[in-house]
């Protein structure tokens, strides 16, 4: 796959270099092509430029030829030198223009119009300067003066007599104008009088005469110049726009003859760059099919490698959850019931029984050591996956292991008419070195199938050598039977985690889908192998092959082992607390068996108030409780005075497996003890806390009845219970009347919690149930709160209501016989 890697790599890195290439190829040809467009664009600019300075200067001649004008009809001096600068800077224009023109006709027309500005500028001067001579408005004055003198002789009043009209507002002066009038009117004349105005008016008329043929005169003169200089200017400026519209046109003719030149040469370009750019499109294109085929070609080549990591992934994901069901599985809930188990067989080691029952008892023990084991096993399940759980050879009899599984399975399916054939060779009957309890583990898997899935016909266990090398046995297992048998197209699948052939299969006979899967990974840890044959409808063969070794020689039978249980010196008063009745009851009477004095709690919280009031020599909780858990309770304890005085031990006792015991002394507790749990362990836990223990007292045979196969027309048994209580009716009458009370509350809880659709209620009060119900053996209610308690785990054809309405049925029905056993007891 590396190679293949590699391959893609290189290909892909080629493919790169080709297009960087052809890139670069195209880059220096779309360069060289925008080299020469700059360079025409930059003449095209010079061109432009020239036309702007043109423009430019035009826009300074019309503005020089307003300030001209506006000069001559004012003759100020302010005018006069706006004039000035602004032909300073038509003359700056033009020499500006002088560099960007080459033709000489053109700088020679630029110089004529420098004259003609020159020129025009001299004929301003001399228009003011006839301007400033014309006396016409001197004999008005004059006139005007001579007029208004005549009339001060003849006595009549002005407004000026009074004030300077200059000085005075529009309504002041008709204020006194109307006065003067006024005045006026009221003069008296007389004969003298008016010969005096008339020689005067006379005077006055003469006098205007000569002044206006004088002004008449002069003006005429004045107008004649001044129309020739107007004239001589008003041809010049004709003369410099004709020269600067010749310029104009010129420039115009050159920039546009330039401009499509240019324009050529820029389309010339731009067909070129366009061709190129085509080409080396086109060929990109064509090398990106090309190493576009060559790598896909190595990536399909490389999807079965793909194909093989998706699957370990897969795989991978499929065990995390298989590890997390198992955990699950394993967990608290498993190992409430299996520490009752284990409990109740070791308090029969004080009880007295016969040689059969002893043998009964011995199976049982068997069993339960078997089961303990199991559980821890299966809670390592991640290990097993890791190849982390080592295989332990010791001296074992696989004769003795062949028959007490397969007997022991037997005893479980009594009800079953099936004959039982178990065929060992005679080399196999000695003990021969190996992991009896993988062994075993194996079996029981494949026993207990065979059973699950017969109804008739016959179960046949044989156990031969295949070969032998050395001081090893290649030995062959088979477990056939005639039960339903596998189709060949689900063989494979069955080895599966949580699989089983049909999903009928697991509505119909149960089952968690994980016996297979262990017992073929056991196979394997044991360097042996697991197969199967099988023919749907008339059954299957599962052949177990491993290898086990000869030992030197064969020893004897050894006998069955003394289980030695501790006892206490004195009495321990002990104060219990754990939220399952049965377990409660069973870890009690274990304690009053070693003469204790127990004080028993289903919760934590209604321990406290006894605790602050009574003496007491040590706690043993549960860990995992509702409402206060153990360690809430812990904590709560620490609180209280009474505690923080005594000092005295606490005990964990738990079925959690996800936390060590140095966990636990961390949180404060003194020890742990793992659900389940051997009686003689607690005692000596006790003892080693309260350093009284008595390691040489106490030396029972302990077993444990093998379970019968419930009638099916009994509601209960309570035969098992009897014998554990050692046939005390008293203690069994007690039980029972906490059982019943506790199973009222628990099904109005229950029933609440269906109304309600609070499944994961149901769940845990379910699971309070089955424990004692299991303990009666009233088999139909129990395997109905097994359904519950793990009903959102497996599927179920049945909805809530219906298992509502099972419990509202059969329940009452058990608590009815049960109430008419304890009255007539």
């Amino acid at each position: 796959m590396n190679t293949r890697k590699s391959s893609i790599t290189s290909k892909v890195l080629l493919s790169y270099i080709a297009l960087a290439i052809l890139i670069v190829a195209v880059g220096w040809f779309v360069y060289a092509e925008f080299q020469i467009f700059t360079r025409n664009q930059n003449a095209n600019t010079f061109e432009s430029k020239k036309l702007l300075f043109t423009s430019s200067l035009i826009a300074h001649l019309y503005e020089t030829e307003s300030l001209a004008r506006m000069t001559l009809q004012s003759s100020s001096s302010e005018d006069f030198s706006a004039f000035m600068d602004e032909t300073a800077t038509l003359f700056r224009e033009i020499d500006s223009l002088k560099p960007l023109i080459e033709d000489e006709n053109q700088r020679g027309q630029l110089e004529r119009v420098k004259e003609l500005l020159d020129k025009k500028v001299d004929n301003i001067r001399e228009l003011r300067a006839l301007k400033r001579s014309d006396e016409t408005d001197v004999s008005l004055e004059k006139a005007i003066a001579q007029i208004a003198k005549i009339e001060s002789d003849s006595d009549k009043l002005e407004i000026q007599d009074f004030a300077d009209p200059d000085h005075l507002q529009d309504y002041q002066k008709n204020v006194i104008q109307d006065l003067v009038n006024l005045l006026n009117e009221n003069i008296r004349e007389d004969s003298s009088d008016v010969e005096k105005r008339q020689k005067i008016a006379d005077s006055v008329l003469a006098a205007s005469k000569e002044l206006l043929k004088d002004l008449k005169v002069k003006t005429t003169n004045i107008k004649k110049s001044l129309t020739v200089k107007e004239n001589e200017l008003l041809r010049n400026d004709i003369t410099i726009s004709q020269q600067l519209r010749e310029i104009l046109s010129s420039f115009e003719g050159e920039i546009i003859s330039t401009s499509n030149a240019l324009n050529r040469q820029r389309d010339l370009a731009l067909k070129n760059t366009i061709r190129v750019i085509t080409i080396a499109a086109v060929l990109g294109l064509l090398l990106t099919i090309f190493f576009s085929y060559l790598i896909l070609n190595d990536f399909w080549k490389s999807q079965s490698y793909r194909k093989q990591l998706e699957s370990a992934k897969s795989t991978t994901e499929q065990l995390l959850r298989t590890r997390e069901q198992l955990i699950y599985t394993v967990g608290h809930d498993l190992r409430t019931p299996l520490s009752t188990i284990i409990g109740y067989t070791d308090l029969l080691h004080n009880t007295e029984i016969t040689t059969k029952q002893g043998q009964y008892v011995s199976r049982v023990k068997n069993a339960s050591e078997y089961v303990s084991n199991l559980v821890d096993d299966l809670l390592d399940y991640n290990k097993l996956e890791a190849g982390k759980i080592k295989i332990e050879n010791t001296l074992f009899s696989l004769e003795n292991i062949i028959t007490d599984t397969a007997e022991g399975t037997r005893a479980l399916y009594v009800a079953k008419t099936i004959d039982l054939i178990i065929e060992i060779d005679e080399r196999l009957k000695h003990h021969l070195i190996g992991d009896p309890f993988r062994i075993k583990q194996i079996l029981t898997n494949l026993i207990g199938n065979a059973y699950k899935f017969t109804e008739k016909g016959h179960i046949r266990i044989a156990a031969d050598v295949l070969e032998k090398y050395g001081a090893t046995y290649r030995v062959r297992i088979e477990v056939e039977d005639t039960g339903i048998g596998i189709r060949k197209d689900k063989q494979e699948i069955i080895f599966n985690e949580f699989t089983q052939a049909e999903s009928a299969i697991e509505k119909k006979y149960g089952g968690t889908g994980l016996g297979l899967t262990i017992s073929k990974k056991l196979a394997s840890l044991l360097h042996g192998t697991l197969e199967l044959r099988s023919q749907e409808g008339e059954g299957s063969i599962f052949t177990l092959k491993i290898p086990l070794e000869i030992p030197e020689e064969h020893p004897r039978q050894v006998a069955p082992e003394k289980v030695t249980v501790p006892s206490l010196q004195k009495k321990v008063k002990a104060i219990l607390i754990d939220d399952d009745e049965s377990v409660l009851s069973l870890t009690s009477e274990v304690l009053r068996q070693q003469s204790c004095k127990v004080k028993g709690f289903s919760k934590a919280s209604e321990a406290l108030p006894y605790i602050r009031a009574n003496e007491y020599d040590i706690i043993l909780t549960d860990i995992q409780m509702p409402e206060m858990n153990g360690f809430t309770f812990l904590e709560a304890l620490r609180n209280e005075e009474n505690f923080q005085k005594s000092e005295k031990p606490v005990v964990a006792i738990t079925g959690r497996a996800d936390l060590n015991a140095e966990e636990y002394t961390k949180a404060g507790f003194s020890a742990v003890i793992q659900k389940p749990f051997a009686p003689g362990a607690l005692i000596k836990l006790i003892s080693d806390l309260l350093e009284d223990y008595d390691p040489d007292t106490g030396n029972l045979q302990a077993t444990l009845p093998v379970a019968q196969a419930p009638d099916n027309g009994a509601l209960y048994n309570l035969e098992t219970l009897r014998k554990l209580l050692q046939n005390d009716e008293e203690s069994l009458k007690e039980i029972l009347q906490t059982f019943m009370e506790a199973t009222e509350k628990n099904m109005e809880d229950i029933i609440g919690q269906f109304d309600a659709g609070d499944m994961e209620g149901v769940k845990h009060t379910a699971h309070k149930m089955l424990s004692m119900f299991k303990q009666i053996e009233a088999w139909e209610v129990a395997e109905i709160l097994e359904d519950l308690e793990v009903y959102d785990q497996e599927p179920s054809s049945k909805n809530p209501q219906e298992y509502a309405e099972a419990l509202k049925k059969k329940v009452p029905a058990v608590m009815e016989a049960l109430r008419r056993e304890i009255n007539n007891a």
